[in-house]
């Protein structure tokens, strides 16, 4: 997992239900890379409920220790 995917997990993991913009704007980052992680590498661990806010899945909250490395 690279740093940058760390860092949207660890925003997530401390604002569960965020948006990609709002995850964009804290990592000072294109939306757009932000969604094709979250859609790519990342779908495994997160799911987008009908507002377009992004959590974790059950299953990966006890498994995945995360921290922002910036």
């Amino acid at each position: 997992m690279t740093n940058f995917e760390n860092d949207i997990l660890a925003i997530i993991k401390e604002n569960d239900g965020i948006s990609a913009s709002k995850i964009a704007l804290k990592l000072n980052c294109e939306k757009s890379a932000v969604n094709s992680a979250l859609s790519g590498p990342l779908d495994v661990l997160c799911y987008q409920d009908n507002s377009y806010k992004w959590y974790f899945k059950e299953s990966a909250k006890a498994v995945i220790p995360v921290t922002i490395t910036n």
